[in-house]
């Protein structure tokens, strides 16, 4: 008895096998390009997710402390025993009404950042709420050295993100763009080819294998976002700017991964549908047999 196994990898093989992780690869620029659309070059969208990372309790408290740091820096003593009472004076001053201009002009610098060539560094001006500050003058108590601590000491403006550190979003964003249409068009076109000379017979075979690749890139989109946030925070300064660009990325993945879940939903109820209409033609098809009559 002779056992002939088949090799593993032949040229329709390797063709179907690269096929099908172009297909993959395809889908995920094709729906990263969608993401970049609809939510950085959409005003309103960029608007409210930015203006609800920014204004976060913890994205007030990380700003709290870059201006303290920045306020105290030459007073180390008075950093570190009073600084957190005034951390919190400038977090609360930083939610009030006041601050609705602060946090407008600041997400308006993020999206001329993101969505132009231009690369003007994040700064967070601090004017309209330091007559707040001032006045709850009281909550400060003298420090070691027996002065008051001088209000004024707290800048008019700082640098939340240094730009000349981070990528250039806005090429980058553009490229994804024109990929994204460019394998979308070719991800359709080989499908397309590979469905066809499959032939009618497996047609719904084909088309099933398809739909499961698209689910194959959503899982890949799924488990990627959260792998991809520790490179995208190690580009921050400090524990502070940290803290900002981790809300940042949290809300704009999210958009991400509902557009991931919508796709493989779709696809996964492709597969179904597909896979009834299958059971049903191999269940009731015709099989018409001809005869020759001899005489």
């Amino acid at each position: 008895m002779i056992v002939r196994l088949k090799p593993l990898y032949t040229n329709k093989r390797l063709l179907r096998y690269v096929l099908f992780m172009g297909v993959i690869l395809c889908v995920l620029v094709s729906i990263s390009a969608f993401w970049v659309y609809s939510v950085f070059f959409n005003t309103e969208k960029f608007s409210t997710i930015t203006t609800a990372a920014v204004t976060k309790e913890s994205s007030r408290s990380a700003i709290s402390k870059k201006v303290v740091e920045y306020a105290l820096e030459d007073r180390p003593m008075v950093q570190a025993t009073i600084g957190p009472r005034i951390e919190s004076l400038v977090t609360n001053a930083l939610g009030s009404d006041l601050a609705n201009g602060i946090f407008r002009k600041l997400v308006e610098s993020l999206q001329i950042y993101v969505t132009t060539p231009r690369s003007d560094p994040i700064i967070i001006d601090l004017r309209q709420v330091k007559p707040l500050i001032s006045s709850a003058h009281d909550l400060l108590e003298r420090n070691t050295d027996g002065r008051d601590i001088d209000i004024q000491k707290i800048p008019d403006s700082i640098v939340l993100l240094d730009t000349n550190r981070l990528p250039n979003f806005y090429k980058q964003s553009v490229a994804v763009l024109w990929l994204g249409l460019l394998t979308l068009v070719l991800a359709i076109i080989a499908s397309g080819i590979w469905v066809r000379r499959g032939g009618k017979k497996n047609l719904t075979l084909r088309l099933m294998i398809i739909s499961f690749l698209v689910v194959i890139a959503c899982v890949i989109a799924q488990v990627s976002g959260p792998l991809v946030k520790p490179s995208f925070l190690s580009i921050a300064r400090d524990a502070p700017s940290q803290t900002l660009l981790a809300n940042l990325y949290d809300g704009f993945m999210g958009p991400f991964m509902n557009s991931t879940r919508l796709v493989g939903a779709l696809a996964l109820m492709a597969i179904g549908i597909l896979y009834g209409i299958r059971r049903l033609s191999m269940r009731y098809r015709l099989v018409i047999k001809v005869e020759q009559n001899r005489k």
